[in-house]
Parts: C-alpha cells; sequence; structure tokens
C-alpha cells in the first residue's frame, strides 16, 4: 500500500523533518511550533527524551521522514508532511502506534486534541475509536490566536473491543 513504517529519529532525518516543518499548512495545526520555523527548534525536537525512548517515532517511507507519530504521557500526536497527506498514511502510523502504546503502558485511555476545523484529523481519530469528549480554547503558536480545539478519548476497553 504505502511501503511506510515506524521507526526511531536519526540524525540524518533533520532536512527531511525541517522541510516538512516549513510548511505552514503542517504547522498551523500544531500548538506549539514557532512560525516561521526556526532549524534550532526542529533540532531540539530530535533530541528530547521521548524521541530517544520511542513514544515518538518517525513515520519513515523509503527510509525517509514523512511525519511522526507519538504517545507521551497518554496523549497521542501526529503530523504528516503535506505530499502525503490523503493516502491512509497517518491513519495507518496512529494504528500501530496505538497498538505499540496500549502493549507497553498501562493506560486506561489515551487522549487527543484537534483543532476546530480539521476534519482529516478528527476522522483518523474516529476510525480507531475515539470519542469526542469536548473541547477547550488554547493559544495557537503558530497562527498567534486562541483557538478552539476539540478533544478525544480511546479506552483501552474500546480499543481492546475494536482490536481483539
Amino acid at each position: 500500500m504505502h511501503n511506510c513504517k515506524l521507526r526511531l529519529f536519526r540524525q540524518d532525518d533533520f532536512e527531511d523533518f525541517h522541510a516538512s516543518m516549513s510548511e505552514y499548512d503542517v504547522v498551523k495545526m500544531t500548538g506549539h511550533w514557532p512560525w516561521p520555523p526556526d532549524p534550532a527548534f526542529t533540532r531540539s525536537r530530535m533530541e528530547t527524551p521521548h524521541v530517544n525512548d520511542g513514544r515518538v517515532s518517525v513515520i519513515a517511507r523509503a527510509g525517509r521522514y514523512i511525519g511522526q507519530v507519538s504517545v507521551v504521557d497518554g496523549v497521542l500526536g501526529y503530523m504528516l508532511g503535506k505530499p502525503h497527506w490523503g493516502r491512509g498514511i497517518a491513519s495507518w502510523a496512529v494504528g500501530e502506534k496505538l497498538k505499540a502504546a496500549f502493549s507497553a503502558v498501562d493506560a486506561a485511555d489515551i487522549t487527543a486534541c484537534v483543532w476546530h476545523g480539521n476534519p482529516a484529523s478528527e476522522a483518523i481519530l474516529f476510525k480507531h475509536g475515539f470519542v469526542e469528549t469536548g473541547s477547550c480554547e488554547e493559544f495557537c503558536i503558530p497562527r498567534g490566536v486562541t483557538l478552539k480545539n476539540n478533544t478525544f478519548s480511546l479506552s483501552r476497553a474500546a480499543w481492546g473491543a475494536q482490536n481483539g
């Protein structure tokens, strides 16, 4: 299908990672990424404890960085370079990361937040059994404004029922 795999970050991922995070359409869906892009910030995100221990995984295609997916402290996050949108890759990566997270951590549930007006990301969550639990407002650094986001949760029981 898409010939992708999840793996740890490598130092040679920097150029592809920074190029992806230099796309405003990608960055505006994050909450804390600077705009305009800052290479030092991108590099720093490759060297966090969460990256080093595998809670953040690179989505690689043909060995190259095209995005990332994480479950850190029970919160799911994902981003994918714009050229790879609409191909089922993010949905696949989220499924793989959920499987790993629920297998490795005794968490009762995993949560996620999506900016209001991002139906593609919401569809990924719904596909994996997440339910909407509410909304809140948060400052979005790349857009420079406070926005509404929708909150979601996936219980271990619901995930288990859906994934056997």
